[in-house]
C-alpha cells in the first residue's frame, strides 16, 4: 500500500525521534525514502517547528521538538480513528 504524505512525515520523525540525534542520509533510510526526498520533507518539517538542527562535529544532525512528538501522537490517534492498522514499528 502507497504511504501519504503524513505516514512519511511520521516515519522520518519516528526515526529521529529514536536514535536522539540523527543526520539526514541515516533519517531517509531509516524512512525508507532517497535522500533527496528526506531533505525536502525534513526542511519542510523544520520551517513547522516540528524538528530542529544542528552542528555537532561538522555534521549537521536533527532531532525531534515537542511538537514532533504531539505530531506522531496525532497521527497515530487519526490512523486509529480512521480504523487503519497501525504499523509495528
Amino acid at each position: 500500500m502507497r504511504r501519504t504524505r503524513y505516514d512519511v512525515f511520521s516515519d522520518l520523525i519516528e526515526t529521529i525521534r529514536r536514535d536522539g540525534k540523527c543526520t539526514l542520509t541515516r533519517a531517509s533510510y531509516g524512512a525508507r525514502i532517497p535522500v533527496d526526498r528526506a531533505k525536502r520533507f525534513i526542511f519542510y518539517l523544520l520551517s513547522k517547528g516540528i524538528l530542529k538542527k544542528e552542528e555537532i562535529d561538522g555534521s549537521r544532525v536533527f532531532s525531534v521538538t515537542i511538537r514532533g512528538i504531539e505530531y506522531l501522537e496525532m497521527h497515530a490517534r487519526m490512523k486509529k480513528l480512521l480504523g487503519e492498522p497501525l504499523r509495528e514499528r
